[in-house]
């Protein structure tokens, strides 16, 4: 995958999540959300902690995934991974 691609499409996401949310709610759970790789329909999106994964994936889980179908296609299913920062 095109890195720009990644990069105007995680971009483009962000706005809409802005859009979507408030800006407490976009700042405490979304703005270091990174969309890392799109294959095979699934979007990948890598954060640092395990809290905020569980908070996005608890409460936030199908606004982040409307965003995602409305600027990288209907068809796609969201993934959030923990990113290990010492690698």
């Amino acid at each position: 995958m095109n890195p720009s691609y990644l990069q105007e499409t995680e971009q483009a996401i962000h706005k809409l999540l802005t859009e979507k949310t408030s800006e407490a709610i976009y700042n405490a759970w979304f703005k270091e959300l990174r969309l890392v790789e799109i294959k095979e329909n699934k979007a990948f999106f890598s954060i640092y902690s395990d809290y905020k994964k569980n908070i996005i994936e608890a409460n936030y889980m199908q606004t982040l995934t409307d965003a995602t179908k409305q600027i990288a296609g209907t068809g796609m299913d969201t993934v959030i991974a923990v990113e290990n920062r010492n690698s």
